[in-house]
């Protein structure tokens, strides 16, 4: 029996990042359905605890469903969902998810003062000073995403320069934040492109664009940043799995 090594802590975390890669190669799966509990606390030489909160996860991910009677099933039609909209992943990622090779045509990194809108969403005073990244991001030589993020001043530990910004704003806050990330709220419409926008995405005729709306917590609920994000909807899907209560 195949023997599965694992990580230092979060070790349920761990876990769970093998057991689905165990679960796409059909290692774990047996007609549809994942072995026991027991069987795969001795595989994984882990506790069972650790197993329980591993499949947990899977589970609220809408990968794997428990039956009664039936014990755990993989849901086939959940492991092909790729580009997940509530989880958090880099422009690059989404952009390879997709199927193709991300790079930035694109980026600024400007000193401004923040509108209202954005300083009454952040909690912050009017007229908060802070710093604007604005990026293109292509796939395979198009453009795909344009995000305008916005960054105040108040929670910088250290200013970067646009060479040091790294690709994913999560990464961004880890290292030059007092904060990072904990979670976001996406504010999700339409939005058709004005003759600026779709010069600089190259947009044929009337294409609409997913607007993306985010606001960016740290884990005491503060919020820290702002994104506004417009995706080509036509080339990049996104998808929700919803899971029955």
């Amino acid at each position: 029996m195949k023997k599965y090594a694992v990580n230092n802590a979060p070790l349920y975390l761990r876990v769970k990042d093998v057991l689905l890669e165990a679960i796409r190669s059909g290692e774990i799966v047996v007609d549809g359905r994942l072995l026991s509990e027991e069987t795969l606390t001795k595989q994984f030489n882990v506790s069972r605890a650790t197993i329980r909160s591993a499949l947990q996860l899977l589970e609220k991910d809408g990968i794997i469903s428990k039956r009664h009677g039936s014990g755990t099933i993989v849901n086939t039609e959940g492991l092909q969902v790729k580009i997940r909209i509530d989880e958090f992943k880099g422009f690059f990622e989404l952009i390879r998810e997709s199927g193709h090779t991300p790079s930035i045509g694109e980026k600024k990194l400007l000193e401004v003062q923040l509108e209202k809108k954005i300083c009454d969403v952040l909690d912050l005073d009017n007229g908060s000073k802070g710093l604007l990244l604005q990026r293109l991001f292509w796939g395979d030589g198009k453009p795909l995403i344009y995000a305008k993020e916005y960054i105040p001043f108040s929670i910088l530990r250290e200013r970067p320069t646009i060479e040091e910004v790294p690709e994913s704003i999560f990464e961004l806050a880890d290292s030059y934040c007092t904060d990072p990330v904990s979670y976001s709220i996406t504010e999700i419409s339409s939005t058709i492109a004005d003759k600026k926008l779709k010069q600089l995405m190259e947009l044929p005729g009337n294409e609409t664009l997913i607007r993306l709306e985010e606001i960016h917590y740290s884990r005491v609920n503060q919020p820290l940043m702002y994104s506004d994000i417009l995706v080509r909807d036509s080339i990049i899907r996104f998808h929700a799995v919803r899971i029955r209560k």
